[in-house]
């Protein structure tokens, strides 16, 4: 995958979708301004953008976060029973989304993702994995083989990213530069 380049389109299509009551992060940037100006505003963004991806430089206001704790479930009074929600800047999140949908986009075109591969994608859930395993165990029964399955609890397993591991991967695959060194 080569360096991202972010378009107008882009930026646009993103903040169409936005909404216009959602909370602002802590620059105060409300999703309502930037609907309302996204003509106006597209063009800047576009240039913040890439001049951001081009040196791995993100602004400072983008690295801060307003941090609200959400009940799970359990005693309330268990502070292991709520999750942290981050309210960042909206204008981050917009450009975390474009990238996000240019990378996915780039394991699609190149057949990098197994068809086994059910979350986070395009078209499948959680009931389309259910689907296709009891698909597979009901033919190994059927064909009078015996099915062992074992169920793994990772609640909290993905609670924390290996985030310079990640990066290792990423420049394994030959996705590295400036944007994957984005601090």
């Amino acid at each position: 995958m080569g360096p991202v380049k972010v378009k107008e389109s882009d930026v646009k299509k993103k903040i169409e979708k936005l909404r216009k009551d959602a909370a602002p992060g802590p620059d105060g940037i409300k999703p309502a301004l930037l609907k309302t100006f996204a003509n106006e505003l597209a063009g800047p963004l576009v240039d913040i953008y890439n001049k951001s991806l081009e040196t791995g430089i993100v602004p400072d206001d983008w690295k801060q976060a307003h941090v609200t704790p959400i009940y799970k479930k359990g005693t309330k009074g268990d502070p292991g029973n709520y999750r942290p929600v981050s309210l960042t800047s909206v204008p981050c999140k917009l450009l975390e989304s474009i990238m996000k949908d240019k990378i996915m986009q780039h394991l699609l075109e190149n057949n990098l993702i197994e068809d086994t591969q059910h979350g986070f994608m395009p078209g499948k859930s959680c009931a389309s994995n259910l689907v296709t395993f009891m698909d597979f165990v009901s033919k190994a029964v059927d064909n009078g083989n015996a099915v062992d399955i074992i169920y793994l609890d990772f609640a909290k397993a993905f609670d924390k990213v290996p985030r310079q591991r990640l990066i290792k991967k990423a420049e394994s695959e030959g996705s590295g530069g400036k944007s994957s060194q984005l601090d």
